[in-house]
């Protein structure tokens, strides 16, 4: 068994639901605060579509896999983006 993964299974699905909701929120807000930097939304927005998928997949609706690999990119892809932004605003 994998590190944790005894502990991951015992959290109900709602739990991760709602700290996926919460995620979402979060990346809502910054997305809102970032107009003016394109890059900052692209990351925001990226980030929030992650969030999304990984909020379906819990809910049965895509396949688990798929959706984590996509998921795992589109964060990839915002944290590039961020740091992109960052070296360019504030060197």
């Amino acid at each position: 068994m994998a590190f944790g993964a005894g502990w991951f299974n015992a959290v109900p699905n709602i739990i991760w639901i709602l700290v996926y909701i919460a995620a979402t929120l979060i990346g809502v807000y910054y997305l809102a605060k970032a107009k003016g930097a394109p890059l900052l939304m692209w990351a925001f927005g990226l980030f929030i579509a992650s969030t999304v998928l990984r909020t379906l997949a819990l809910l049965g609706t895509l396949d688990g896999t798929a959706t984590n690999i996509v998921s795992g990119l589109f964060v990839i892809i915002a944290f590039i983006l961020v740091g992109r932004h960052s070296l360019h605003c504030c060197v």
